[in-house]
């Protein structure tokens, strides 16, 4: 993730989990996973913790308009992975 976010020219969370990984095609993104990539993508590019908190609240967001996988979804798939 390291490497997608300094050699790709990333822009937004949202780059990162919808065009740049499999994450969202396969069905392996969750509520955990978009935490930890916000707080890698906000890390990496210094971004105050008010811009992280936009771009996670865009890809959900995103997410349920365009694709049809709410908040409730997300959450569900943390609880899946924990089994």
């Amino acid at each position: 993730m390291l490497w997608i976010c300094r050699n790709e020219f990333v822009e937004t969370l949202s780059d990162i989990v919808l065009r740049r990984t499999a994450l969202a095609i396969t069905g392996q993104v969750s509520m955990e996973i978009i935490a930890a990539l916000a707080a890698l993508f906000g890390h990496e590019r210094v971004l105050p913790e008010r811009e992280i908190k936009r771009q996670s609240d865009a890809l959900i967001a995103e997410l349920d308009s365009y694709h049809g996988v709410n908040s409730a979804m997300l959450v569900a798939r943390n609880e899946s992975r924990r089994m």
